[in-house]
């Protein structure tokens, strides 16, 4: 790679005048990175939802009548809670205490030193939890999850709705976390279990009411470990609270979208890197991504986060089901397993597990 090196060295050497990699970034990388976000705007984002008060399901529930009343706790999901920078090496101490990850700033960053935004976004791959000289912790806040990349909403909607009815920071808070610890470390680096049972306990005790736990994509599986986790004596490793902690505690659990049977998606992701979902929807900018940050270097890091391990799916057989292909040459699909075609009387064989296909023409979803 000497011929990547050589227009560097001379730069520093003086013997040309400007570093041609810098050119080349604010001619083709960031240009790209704009219309790439751009884009994501365009179709994500709805300043009409913030605007137009009257079209607000918060708005037209509190012309009914309805109040604030249930504390409420969200607990973001992957990738959408902001991490900022406390401790890194040199390359990276310029960005102390700004977000490392989850602004346009980051995205920056990446371009310019593809390897040290690297290095400082992967965990220890032995300990799992952080490298040394390098401590990225959650923002704190609603701004840590309300949106991404500056105007992709992710809870801010949510949050202007309940503030229609009553909310604000007194009845509301958001439980953003290191999303790419394992759980057992989210509780051995940050204590952020201990915190979440401790807001709760304080929610309940200054309010008179239960809490209503509401969940995004990972948040759900860290809930359900949470639950599990509080309910645990503290002698095993857990939050003490003992087996009636979650009646006396929490209201209802909203899981939106949330990763309870794991994530297909993760399998590729660590067993190769694959991308390609995300290239698709940002166009250029993630041809260009593909290109800067190839699969190896996307598996070495995806690696390293202990959640993407948790988001494996999980329930075998008794729920995915088996595929024909997965049958050998003498057995046969009998609902959610194989069995020997000698073993089933005729016409007692079970379909096989419903599947779901989508039809595009009609814009309906039948189940076969």
């Amino acid at each position: 790679l000497w011929f990547l090196y050589t227009p560097k060295l001379l730069h520093r050497a003086g013997v040309i005048e400007k570093d041609p990699y810098e050119e080349f970034l604010e001619s083709t990388v960031y240009p790209s990175l704009e219309r790439g976000l751009a884009r994501i705007n365009a179709n994500y984002t709805n300043t009409e939802h913030e605007t137009d008060q009257a079209s607000r399901p918060g708005y037209k529930l509190k012309k009914r009548g309805a109040v604030a009343k249930y504390p409420i706790v969200m607990v973001p999901g992957f990738v959408t809670s902001g991490l900022e920078l406390w401790e890194g090496e040199d390359c990276a101490k310029k960005h102390f205490r700004q977000r490392f990850w989850g602004s346009v700033s980051m995205a920056r960053t990446f371009f310019a030193d593809r390897e040290c935004w690297r290095r400082h976004l992967s965990l220890d791959p032995y300990t799992g939890g952080d490298p040394p000289s390098v401590r990225l912790r959650s923002a704190q806040g609603f701004e840590a999850a309300d949106y991404f990349m500056a105007t992709y909403w992710v809870w801010s909607k949510l949050i202007e709705n309940f503030a229609d009815v009553g909310y604000d920071g007194s009845l509301m808070t958001m439980m953003s976390y290191d999303w790419r610890l394992g759980y057992p470390i989210l509780e051995q680096r940050d204590g952020y279990f201990t915190k979440l049972q401790y807001t709760i306990e304080a929610n309940v005790r200054s309010r008179g009411e239960k809490v209503v736990l509401i969940s995004h994509s990972m948040g759900g599986t860290v809930v359900m470990y949470f639950l599990a986790w509080v309910t645990a004596d503290v002698k095993d490793g857990g939050g003490g609270g003992g087996k009636d902690w979650v009646e006396k505690h929490i209201h209802s659990f909203v899981n939106i979208a949330g990763t309870l049977l794991g994530v297909p998606k993760s399998v590729p992701a660590l067993l190769s890197g694959e991308l390609k979902d995300t290239a698709a929807l940002l166009s250029q900018l993630g041809e260009l991504l593909e290109r800067y940050f190839g699969k190896r270097l996307r598996k070495n890091l995806w690696n390293t986060w202990g959640s993407l391990f948790g988001m494996l799916p999980k329930g075998g057989d008794h729920v995915w089901g088996v595929g024909a292909d997965l049958c050998r040459e003498d057995e046969i699909v009998n609902g959610l397993s194989c069995i020997k075609r000698t073993e089933v009387p005729p016409g007692k064989v079970e379909a096989p597990a419903p599947m779901v296909y989508w039809n595009e023409s009609s814009n309906e979803c039948p189940s076969h």
